[in-house]
C-alpha cells in the first residue's frame, strides 16, 4: 500500500530555471543620456512590467520562448501581455528574422456546465491588424479585425537559446537535465522499494 502512493520529487528543473531568472531583472526604461522616459515609465507602471517580466522570464527559460503582445486599451491606451507557449504559438519568417504571424489565448471560460477551461477569447496578430476572435455564450465564434499601421505584428518573442534551427529558442532544461532527473528519481524509487521489502 505504501509503494503504490510512493512520490518521489526533484527541483533540479525547477532550479536551473529559478537561478538563471532571479538574475534577469527588469527595471525600467532610460535614454542614451540614462535619464528616465516618463512616457515608457507610465506604460511599465501600468502594466505592472516589473512583476510580468519576473513571470515571463521563467517560462521563457522553460519553454525557450516566451511572446509578449501589444493591443490597444481604453483605460490606459497600451495593453502589454505576456504568453506561454502553452497559450500561444507563432510562425518565423526566416527572411525578416522575426514574426510573421501568431496567436494567443488571452482568455478562457466554461460552456454548458462542462468543467474544462475552454479559450472564449484569441488574438490573431498579423502584420496589418489584429484580429480578435471572442466565442459567444452560444459557442459561436466571431471576429473582429482592428487594423494597424506597425507593418508587423504586435506579437514579440522572448528568446533564450536560439540556434538556426530553432529560432524560437531552446529550454533550459535539456536532455542531459533530464537524464539526471529520471536517475535521481530511479536510484531514490529503488532505495525506497528495497528499504520497504527489508523492513517487511
Amino acid at each position: 500500500q505504501a509503494l503504490g502512493k510512493l512520490e518521489i520529487g526533484c527541483a533540479w528543473g525547477a532550479k536551473t530555471v529559478d537561478v538563471l531568472a532571479a538574475r534577469s531583472m527588469f527595471d525600467g526604461y532610460v535614454d542614451e543620456n540614462g535619464e528616465s522616459i516618463d512616457l515608457l515609465t507610465q506604460i511599465s507602471m501600468d502594466n505592472d512590467l516589473i512583476a510580468e517580466y519576473i513571470k515571463a522570464c521563467r517560462d521563457e527559460l522553460k519553454y525557450g520562448c516566451t511572446f509578449a503582445t501589444l493591443s490597444a486599451d481604453d483605460k490606459i491606451k497600451c495593453k502589454i501581455r505576456f504568453h506561454s507557449p502553452q497559450t500561444a504559438a507563432a510562425l518565423w519568417d526566416g527572411e525578416k528574422g522575426s514574426i510573421s504571424r501568431g496567436f494567443a489565448i488571452v482568455d478562457t471560460a466554461q460552456y454548458n456546465d462542462d468543467e474544462t477551461w475552454k479559450p472564449s477569447l484569441i488574438n490573431y496578430y498579423t502584420s496589418d491588424a489584429i484580429w480578435i476572435i471572442a466565442r459567444s455564450v452560444d459557442s459561436i465564434w466571431r471576429a473582429v479585425k482592428r487594423p494597424h499601421k506597425m507593418g508587423r505584428p504586435l506579437m514579440e518573442p522572448l528568446i533564450w537559446n536560439s540556434t538556426s534551427n530553432k529560432p524560437f529558442g531552446r529550454s533550459r532544461i535539456k536532455e542531459p537535465i533530464r537524464r539526471l532527473i529520471d536517475g535521481y528519481v530511479r536510484t531514490i524509487a529503488n532505495a525506497t522499494i528495497g528499504l520497504e521489502f527489508s523492513t517487511s
